[in-house]
């Protein structure tokens, strides 16, 4: 970042967008002027009494630096505007309010913080003074110095940081010092010099507008006017010129660092988890899977329908593997063959009960004996395909008709 060019690029936005940034800063800061002007002229004293003169004079400073402080306000919307200005090359008043107000309270909330500090060094110096006059002019010329230096440049990019990035209040203190520190001193010389030129031109348009007034002031309120005017105008006008400059500042300070104007920095909450890109670790080895680690590849040769059937199978366990079974419960083998036995049981033909319709237990054969040397499917085989005896077709049951006869 280089100082004169910063400077240079600011001012051609201010002066490309002058009309814009204008009302933008009338709409922002006006209200507020009006209504301090307004109190003040209700306050202002009737009589000559010293004592009314001063407590209006004290309500009028109070009113007045209200009134600049409202006027970050506008400042913060400058910065916005400045910044879709430097982007698209159009500045849309509307558009910048909209999308600057969410960033408000966060803006309210480091003005705070910068406010509570400031009182605290004041509070600080004049407990000094008390104690030693000299150590307190000390104290406080170190501390003017520090805050027009090292504390306005820190104040200019913190503005833009609170309006143009997503972050809280804390987090801007340390965005804006991770901004700044690699370029103090440049920003330092910006500062100067931009606060040296335009603070000519302010003070020109200042007295001008002060030595038009002294002609023809004559009452209490036409100086009232004149006070708020030469405050007002120049500061309707001059204003956008040094927030230019200093977003052009900020913009450069990101694009030191590889940011572009548009691009997102989020907060430390926001970072998202880091998903490893090495492959799980094998079960077994005492380790932990990632939860957003890969799942390898099952390395085999064999079909989805071998890998099916080989989990179905019931392996027999290996011994010293698993706990025995009691002694009363049978075992895989023994089960089968109690399955057998039951079905070799159904399928036995049973003697017919006399008195029936049916064959006659002499005329049935004897249901042969179950050979133990025999397989299980030879057995059912030979029971299923013995051959039914001769009977008369009306002692037959009627299942056993094929369909269609009578």
């Amino acid at each position: 970042m280089k100082v004169w060019a910063t400077f240079k690029e600011g001012t051609r936005l201010y002066r490309a967008h002058f009309g814009q940034l204008f009302v933008l800063n009338a709409i922002t800061f006006l209200p507020a002027a009006i209504i301090a002007f307004a109190i003040s002229r209700e306050a202002m004293p009737i009589g000559n009494s010293q004592e009314a003169i001063d407590r209006w004079a004290t309500l009028t400073a109070a009113l007045v630096g209200a009134m600049m402080l409202w006027g970050l306000v506008s400042t913060a919307t400058l910065h916005y505007a400045i910044g879709d200005a430097y982007q698209t090359g159009r500045c849309n008043w509307r558009e910048s309010l909209s999308r600057c107000r969410p960033r408000l309270p966060v803006f309210a909330g480091t003005m705070g913080v910068l406010l509570l500090v400031g009182l605290g060094v004041g509070a600080v110096i004049y407990m000094v003074s008390l104690l030693s006059a000299i150590a307190g002019l000390i104290l406080l010329v170190a501390a003017v110095l520090v805050g027009a230096f090292g504390g306005a440049t820190f104040f200019t990019i913190l503005v833009p940081v609170v309006v143009r990035e997503d972050v809280g209040v804390r987090d801007a203190f340390k965005r804006t010092w991770h901004l700044i520190r690699p370029k103090l001193l440049t920003l330092v010389g910006l500062m100067f010099v931009s606060g040296f030129l335009i603070g000519i031109c302010n003070q020109l348009m200042t007295n001008v507008i002060d030595g038009g007034f002294q002609a023809t002031v004559t009452e209490p309120t036409q100086m009232l006017v004149a006070m708020f005017a030469s405050i007002v105008v120049p500061t309707l006008v001059f204003t956008p010129w040094t927030v230019s400059v200093v977003t052009m500042a900020y913009i450069r300070l990101r694009e030191d660092r590889g940011e572009s104007l548009d691009s997102h920095t989020p907060t430390p909450s926001q970072n998202p988890p880091r998903i490893p890109t090495t492959e799980a670790p094998v079960p077994g080895d005492g380790q932990v899977a990632h939860p957003y680690a890969p799942v390898p590849a099952v390395a085999t040769g064999r079909s989805i329908d071998d890998e099916v059937l080989a989990l179905l199978q019931l392996e027999e366990p290996t011994p010293g593997s698993q706990t025995a079974l009691p002694a009363d419960e049978p075992t895989q083998g023994e089960t089968n063959q109690a399955f057998d036995d039951e079905i070799l049981a159904l399928l036995q033909l049973e003697e017919p009960v006399p008195g029936h319709d049916e064959v006659s237990a002499t005329a049935a054969e004897p249901t042969p004996a179950a050979d133990p040397s025999v397989s299980l499917d030879d057995q059912l085989l030979a029971l299923l395909e013995m051959d039914a005896p001769n009977e008369p077709a009306h002692s037959r049951p009627r299942w056993s008709e094929p369909l269609g006869s009578s």
